[in-house]
């Protein structure tokens, strides 16, 4: 069964910042544990797992995007390349 995941409305998924370059995937963690905290979850969830932090900002991107966000190549490049598992997420916007 996905965690369930609400969005604050405060919170928006602009605000991870969210970058890939040569090093890396880069994004504010600190927007992450906002969005655990808000949702009385800690990192466990993640179970140590890539895919799993993969996972939750590509449901959270899903969802931005359901809503009439813009697509992000950023977000695209990710999930082409991350093998993210969104399916352990179920994320919910509270605007």
């Amino acid at each position: 069964m996905p965690v369930p995941i609400r969005v604050p409305a405060d919170l928006d998924f602009e605000s991870l910042q969210l970058a890939i370059d040569h090093t890396g995937v880069h994004f504010r963690m600190d927007v992450i544990m906002q969005l655990l905290n808000a949702n009385g979850l800690s990192t466990e969830v993640f179970k140590g797992s890539d895919a799993s932090l993969a996972g939750l900002i590509e449901a959270w991107y899903e969802c931005e995007r359901a809503q009439g966000s813009p697509r992000s190549p950023v977000v695209q490049r990710l999930i082409c390349g991350a093998g993210a598992r969104k399916d352990e997420f179920a994320v919910t916007l509270l605007r």
